[in-house]
């Protein structure tokens, strides 16, 4: 009874050691890769395998129209421009130059934003009509003034493919100045048009 119980234990550990070594030989032909390679005729060299190009960034120039709340003699609407290098929805650097207007001089603006799409709207992956929300922190001159700001973006993908979109945008911001002066309030609404690299 002992030598058939030893038998019986070494025979289970066999086997649990054949299913083990089954399932990893499952495992690496799940994962296999197979590469056939047709020649058109003997002696020929095969083509030069072709890499798909990877998306770095997505480039976005933009169109923007700032509207500061608080005029203080100033012209209240400005118009500008720049662009934006999105790594992903989650994370994008932007620059904004808005041109001297008068007595106010240029701005320029850098920002860094973070977002993401709502599961709930689709998730970014229709064709049309992703909206998208970011929050922003950033920094630049604006009206010759160095500033700080922080702002939050809500938009709409108007077109989105795998290399190319189009959205609009309204933006909030709130402007602290390094000097003593009041902080501003800006609304801005902007167009990008995005293509990649």
């Amino acid at each position: 009874m002992l030598e058939a119980e030893r038998e019986l234990t070494r025979v289970r550990g066999e086997l649990e050691r054949l299913e083990g070594e089954h399932r990893a030989l499952a495992d690496e032909i799940e994962r296999a890769t197979l590469t056939i390679v047709i020649l058109p005729r003997r002696g020929a060299r095969p083509a030069p395998a072709h890499v798909e190009p990877e998306l770095k960034f997505e480039l976005v120039p933009r169109l923007v129209t700032t509207q500061f709340l608080d005029t203080r003699d100033r012209t209240a609407r400005r118009w500008g421009g720049g662009a934006t290098l999105m790594f992903a929805r989650s994370f994008a650097l932007d620059f904004l130059a808005v041109p001297r207007d008068g007595a106010q001089a240029r701005s320029f603006l850098f920002d860094a934003a973070v977002g993401g799409y709502s599961d709930y709207l689709g998730g970014g992956r229709r064709r049309f009509g992703n909206p998208f929300l970011a929050a922003r922190l950033g920094t630049g001159l604006l009206e010759g003034n160095g500033t700080f700001s922080f702002g939050a973006d809500a938009g709409v993908e108007l077109v989105h493919y795998e290399h190319f979109i189009v959205e609009v945008a309204a933006r909030g911001q709130w402007f602290v100045y390094h000097k003593s002066l009041p902080y501003d309030v800006v609304i801005s609404e902007t167009l990008g048009v995005g293509v990649p690299f």
